[in-house]
């Protein structure tokens, strides 16, 4: 396979012709209907045609205006075919249809417990909900020459409880762009990079913990820091901060990543079943992450996905057809996809691609697992079938940091094995804390085909305990 189309095909999915149709947020409700929020106010639904309905003047197409008016909601979670909880700057709120016509008629705050100063960098991104009814979403700090968390409680993740009571999570972040929850419940937050950021991570959110920003920290309980928590020394601030299960290395995994998605399609949507998909809003490209527990800890790999996509990714959902969709925009915040604003469908076309799977670490090397088993020469690949290298980041207050101690890995024995569907790769020294790049060139699989995305990036946090087992032969 050499193409992403050949495996992964883009559709344009039809939005209403005079709307301006700039995602903020998406998701199905339970007979598939299609939720969507966009920047400029409204929330649109297309249900399923036998489903249609035509109240007033608001069909446009399949798609009809459930909501307007609303003040640049950044996400939404659907409840039932008749009601969404959606991020409105100022708050969350619940829109509800009570009377069953199409169209909402009721609209209620669900918390207004936070600040909005008027700062034009303060969004408010999410809801996600567990199976309990609780609702998680994040805040953005504001921005003057740095991060600024001037009204409550600005860089922070929150919950509000079934019964509506509301309370910090976690801080530490800056432009917590995306929020998901994954099908064992837990809430991974996407970050941009900026102060305090040296590229973006994806957060494991864990109650009290903080993770990088510190702009936030004034509103925490019993602070005792000075007045403006940003000047915290940085000396300081790395003794209690929690590092994320991931990074996103600058450039060849995006710049801006949003919204975390989970593959629940058990294998419709192609290999990579129970794998994590992340969308970037600058680089309008799809990045799939691979996790592993590492006592206890998350870690894992990164790769490209998806590329071409036609703005800025800002939200997906998998739908009931076990398709990938994916809404845009690029106003103001910019992306190569070329359009305004865009909602695609990626669909599998049931040809496998030949790409790395998974990467695992051992204590004396990583396991790399392919969706093909690879070619081989008696039993052997060749010795450069891949360069690794290694490199960390400063934590300061500086926008982003350089790759620093970037060091190439020499003498990486790789050893074929899992019946020529995976390579063990002895890689001496490891170091915790660093990302390890891993560049294939010349790899292919036995139907003769290259790597689709050859490179990948594997954040190690932890060195497991256990060694690479002994090569097995295919």
């Amino acid at each position: 396979m050499r193409t992403e189309a050949e495996s992964y095909a883009l559709e344009d999915v039809a939005v209403p012709d005079d709307a301006v149709f700039e995602v903020g947020g998406m998701g199905f409700a339970a007979d598939g209907s299609l939720f969507v929020c966009t920047r400029r106010g409204d929330i649109w639904v297309r249900r399923p045609r036998r489903h249609s309905r035509t109240p007033s003047q608001a069909v446009k197409g399949d798609w009809t205006r459930f909501a307007e008016g609303l003040h640049e909601p950044l996400g939404l979670h659907v409840v039932s075919v008749n009601e969404v909880v959606v991020a409105q700057r100022p708050e969350l709120t619940r829109v509800r249809d009570t009377n069953r016509d199409g169209v909402a008629d009721r609209f209620e705050t669900v918390t207004a417990a936070f600040g909005v100063s008027g700062n034009f960098h303060e969004y408010h991104f999410g809801p996600v909900a567990d199976k309990a009814g609780n609702l998680y979403a994040t805040l953005n700090v504001g921005w003057l020459s740095h991060a600024d968390s001037s009204v409550p409680f600005r860089g922070w993740a929150y919950k509000v409880a079934r019964d509506g009571s509301f309370s910090l999570v976690a801080s530490g972040f800056r432009s917590p762009a995306g929020i998901g929850i994954s099908p064992q419940e837990e809430v991974f937050v996407t970050d941009n990079q900026g102060d305090w950021w040296p590229t973006s991570p994806l957060v494991h959110v864990q109650p009290g913990q903080f993770y990088g920003n510190p702009a936030g920290l004034r509103w925490e309980a019993n602070y005792q820091g000075p007045a403006d928590s940003y000047e915290l020394p940085p000396e300081i601030l790395q003794q209690r901060r929690t590092p994320p299960a991931l990074w996103f290395v600058y450039g060849p995994l995006g710049h801006s990543p949003t919204q975390p998605v989970w593959d629940t399609t058990h294998g419709k949507f192609g290999p990579f079943a129970g794998q994590m998909f992340v969308g970037d809003q600058t680089r309008s490209q799809i990045t799939r992450v691979a996790l592993e527990k590492v006592q206890g800890q998350y870690q894992g790999a990164a790769m490209v996905f998806r590329n071409n996509l036609a703005s800025g990714i800002t939200r997906m959902a998998f739908g009931p057809d076990n398709a990938l969709y994916v809404g845009g925009t690029d106003r103001g915040w910019g992306a190569v996809g070329g359009k305004p604003f865009a909602l695609e469908r990626v669909k599998f076309t049931g040809r496998v691609p030949f790409e790395i799977l998974t990467i695992t670490a051992r204590r004396d090397g990583f396991v790399v697992r392919f969706t093909q088993p690879i070619a081989i020469n008696n039993n052997a690949v060749p010795a450069d079938v891949v360069a690794v290298s290694h490199h960390g980041y400063r934590y300061w207050r500086n926008y982003g940091s350089p790759h620093v101690d970037v060091t190439a890995v020499d003498n990486v024995g790789a050893e074929v094995a899992e019946q020529g569907q995976a390579l063990h790769l002895r890689v001496a020294n490891l170091q915790a804390g660093k990302v390890y790049s891993f560049k294939f060139r010349g790899l292919t699989s036995v139907h003769g085909a290259p790597l689709l995305h050859p490179d990948a990036y594997y954040t190690l946090n932890l060195i497991p305990e256990a060694a690479i087992a002994a090569q097995v032969k295919p």
